[in-house]
């Protein structure tokens, strides 16, 4: 927000195009002076503020004398530093934030401008804003109250507003095309359910780097069920009159009259433009006249009074603008060079994309161009799957297939016709990859949900066949076609880099630069397996040549591999602003923007950044819901990141933001069949049981009874059952671990572990011979498997066993072993402890000096671990049953010292 919120609200003086409009009557010297001191009384503020938000000239004043006392302010953490500009809503100051060390722009909402109520809204809007990813619109990065005022903290630009860049004679097209770009960034904030409400010059900024950011969203109003752009528009309920906020002479009726959606924005957005191209402000149902003809057909119908006449969306609207300005195309040649970005797969599904622009006078002149509906064929197909599949899984065939019909309906609207024969080629494409997944499927269905999830991740996307993919990209002819299938056919059996490598020679023959950006991700998809920087430096090649979505894809997957220290992470958000720059230039494609969120944000939370990353991947979460609908695979996967963000964050397994992250998640998994250990630690034994017990009953699903993570999963239920103090249920998950294990070939450290549990669970349930039996199965696994801290482990259970059970001479060569393992591994004092105790019951037959002194030390050792191991990332309930075991173990060692005294 590099300068204050201003508008036109004046006499114009001139109808030329981008001419400013005068200003006049501004008020007294001494009246300013008064409201920027607080001296004004009460009963003038108003008036004052209502002037002000109109009259540049006394905005500059009041901002200027403000600045004057503005240092050494903090509002927040935020340490201002001048003002920037002031409105009838509030005041906005340049300021650093000292906590991440950056500029930022801090605007105050004066609470007398609004109630409690709205003030609360305020912030929820600015903080749902947050999750807003766009090159057009400005990054907000906080909010909160400060002393009874709302702050609204951004990025800081450096620039101007919209309205004084208009004010320098700009061309009807470049005004225009600027308006394109704020439509685009409002498309994005809808996109996310998030309604300006008062769009205006004065809330756009022209940075200097030419880039247009939409601004101010501080009177923003979201509705929470309007998150998916399938819907046409988000629809939000009547407003109280305390947040119908905005300025009347830019509000659409309905805006007026306390109804608010994204038409709204759309009204408002023409009447700006209307004003800039023209100097006079239109009205409702005002048929506009100017050149070209196109373009004032898109702004009449963006002005009507009923906003179901105006375009379906902002998205449609901007398309409408910038079709509308288009140049004619140059006669085409005999033979002109198409252009079309070959689809890649290998990353996330199919985006939604941009739907047909319903405004006749944009429709190319020809009418040999129709729109080609999804065949019935390929539905056919997917109806025969319906009851074939998981049923989470038809909702997102349906969803792709919904982003390609809309995708397919939007190419006639390409004006020239070999772009419109190459979108065609393009999705046509995309579909045929469909149908040969489906009628994979048909022949034999993947044996899990989360298979048909990868499945349908790897298809190649409709918004790849974009207009502006299309020209950034060029189309293979039929003859590399051909060569281009044979080498994707070589490719699904390459295994090797070097298999990879002669593929992509041959690429590089046939000279499609989508192909070999493709085959050098896949190169250094295994390169990264053993040698990351390799992976990086053939990425960094790759993307310097790369065109279209190929080059996001190939930043995406630079990003995956770049390690979490300080240099490359910086380089990672450098490809990150870059990748979602090169995504606008191409149209945008919401399932890449998540991607790219997810990989960000991993690599912030890996490199310790987790504030940081925190942002990145709610956004991540945010973008997976439009790309996919909701509650996709997608979504969990970043909400499972973000919630490890926030528990490291907040610092506690507790934490409620945390929580209510995984849980979702888990919601998520559970929805769709997915079997994923939850990330959210327990708080109780009951909840654990809950946990692990759904676990269990989804991997059995999943992979059947008879399968490595069956067996797992009863491990897990033995280990919640013992902290749940339900030992005969606990053995009796451990023993179907222990018998499951060899009908499915398992003998590794886990099964080792699971059989010393057993044989410590049959102990305390007196049945000595399975504790043997147990704890020396657990000894040759260990043993066998070289695994010297669970041999420790397993040794003392077999010792444990022995003493219980009358065989003190035969533990102690057992318990002397793992006492000398546990002292060379220097492992944790209490496991030294019981060992040490079991060792000194073994010995009183022979030793009983050395027998006291081994009783004497285990006491000290555990007695210190209790007294200074305060883990607070472990689940409380966890943490009280290690301490009750350990204080029962203190206890037995405190009896016997009793009953060995003499």
């Amino acid at each position: 927000m590099g300068s204050a919120g201003r508008d036109a609200d004046a006499t114009v003086a001139t109808a030329s195009p981008g001419a400013p409009a005068t200003r006049n009557h501004c008020l007294e010297v001494d009246v300013l002076v008064a409201m920027a001191d607080g001296t004004l009384p009460e009963t003038e503020t108003d008036g004052v503020l209502a002037h002000v938000d109109r009259c540049v000239a006394c905005a500059e004043l009041i901002a200027n004398l403000g600045a004057l006392d503005a240092a050494g302010r903090r509002v927040g953490r935020y340490e201002i530093e001048r003002v920037l500009g002031v409105g009838g809503m509030g005041i906005v100051y340049a300021a650093f934030d000292p906590q991440l060390q950056r500029r930022v722009a801090v605007k105050l909402v004066r609470p007398e401008n609004t109630t409690e109520r709205a003030q609360s809204l305020m912030v929820a809007e600015a903080r749902s804003l947050a999750r807003v990813s766009h090159p057009n619109v400005v990054t907000v990065h906080d909010a909160g109250e400060h002393d009874g005022e709302i702050y609204v903290a951004t990025e800081l630009v450096d620039g101007t507003t919209l309205f004084e860049w208009q004010a320098h004679h700009r061309a009807v097209r470049e005004i225009v095309d600027v308006w394109v770009q704020v439509a685009r960034g409002l498309a994005a904030a809808h996109a996310m359910g998030v309604v300006h409400r008062d769009v205006k010059p004065a809330n756009v900024l022209v940075g200097r780097d030419g880039r247009v950011r939409i601004g101010d969203f501080g009177i923003a109003h979201r509705d929470p069920a309007a998150t998916d752009v399938s819907s046409r528009s988000p629809r939000l309920p009547s407003a109280p009159p305390d947040v119908i906020a905005g300025t009347p002479a830019y509000m659409a009726p309905e805006h007026r009259a306390g109804r608010v959606d994204a038409r709204s924005d759309q009204y408002s957005a023409a009447v700006s433009i209307v004003e800039a191209l023209t100097g006079k402000r239109p009205t409702e149902d005002d048929v506009i006249s100017l050149e070209p003809p196109a373009l004032a057909a898109v702004l009449t119908r963006a002005l009507r009074a009923n906003p179901d006449e105006r375009l379906p969306t902002m998205t449609d609207f901007a398309d409408a603008l910038a079709a509308a300005i288009a140049p004619p195309p140059p006669p085409a040649p005999k033979r002109s060079r198409r252009r079309i970005a070959l689809a890649v797969a290998g990353a996330v599904s199919a985006a939604v994309a941009i739907t047909a622009v319903a405004v006749p006078a944009l429709r190319p002149a020809s009418s040999a161009c129709t729109v080609v509906p999804v065949p019935d064929t390929v539905t056919a197909r997917r109806d025969r799957l319906a009851h074939r599949l998981p049923a989470n899984i038809s909702p997102y065939v349906d969803h792709w297939l919904a982003g390609w019909a809309n995708a397919s309906g939007d190419v006639c609207a390409s004006r020239d016709r070999e772009l419109r024969a190459s979108r065609r080629a393009c999705l046509d494409k995309t579909l045929a990859a469909l149908d040969q997944l489906l009628a994979s499927w048909e022949a034999k269905p993947p044996g899990d949900a989360l298979s048909l999830f990868i499945a349908l991740d790897q298809l190649p996307h409709a918004a790849w066949c974009s207009e502006p993919a299309l020209v950034d990209s060029p189309y293979p002819t039929p003859a590399q076609r051909d060569a281009i299938a044979a080498i994707e056919h070589d490719l699904a059996s390459a295994s090797s880099i070097a298999a990879i490598e002669q593929l992509r020679a041959r690429a590089r023959a046939i000279g499609d630069p989508t192909l070999v950006t493709k085959l050098a991700i896949a190169v250094a998809e295994r390169q990264a397996q053993t040698d990351r920087p390799l992976a990086a430096r053939t990425l960094r090649d790759a993307i310097a040549s790369a065109h279209g979505f190929s080059s996001v894809l190939a930043m995406i997957a630079l990003i995956h591999v770049l390690e979490p220290d300080p240099d490359h992470v910086a380089e990672a958000e450098t490809v990150a602003a870059a990748a979602r720059a090169k995504l606008s230039a191409l149209g945008g494609d919401p399932a890449l923007e998540s991607e790219l969120d997810a990989q960000l944000g991993s690599l912030l939370k890996t490199a310790g950044r987790h504030v940081d990353a925190i942002p990145v991947l709610e956004r991540a979460r945010q973008t997976a819901r439009i790309a996919h609908g909701a509650s996709s695979p997608q979504e969990a996967n970043a909400l499972v990141a973000l919630a490890g963000a926030l528990f490291v964050r907040d610092g506690t397994v507790v934490s409620p933001a945390a929580r209510a992250a995984g849980k979702a998640a888990d919601e998520i998994w559970e929805r769709n069949g997915i079997a994923m250990p939850s990330v959210v630690p327990a708080e109780t034994a009951a909840e654990l049981l809950t946990q692990v017990e759904r676990m269990r009953a989804m991997v059995v699903a999943q992979s059947g009874p008879e399968s490595e993570d069956a067996f797992e999963a009863d491990c897990n239920l033995s280990d919640a059952h013992t902290m749940a103090e339900q030992p005969a249920r606990a053995l009796e998950y451990a023993k179907r671990a222990v018998e499951l294990a060899p009908r499915i070939h398992v003998r590794n450290v886990r099964l080792a572990y699971i059989q010393g549990q057993a044989s410590y669970l049959a102990g305390e349930l007196d049945h000595g011979d399975e504790a043997l039996a147990y704890a020396r199965d657990a000894v040759a696994t260990a043993t066998a498997l070289q695994a010297d801290g669970e041999l420790a482990s397993a040794l003392t259970a077999l010792g444990r066993a022995e003493v219980r059970f009358g065989k003190a001479a035969a533990a102690r060569e057992p318990l002397q072993r793992a006492l000398a393992l546990r002292i060379r591994l220097n492992e944790r004092a209490h496991l030294r402890g019981v060992t040490r105790f079991w060792l000194a019951a073994a010995l009183w037959d022979v030793d009983r000096k050395r027998a006291r002194d081994q009783a004497t030390m285990a006491r000290e050792e555990i007695q210190s671990y209790l007294d200074t191991n305060h883990d607070d990332n472990a689940a409380p309930f966890t943490v009280a049953h290690q301490h009750r075991y350990l204080q029962s173990v203190l206890d037995k060692i405190d009896r016997w010292q009793r009953d060995h005294a003499r």
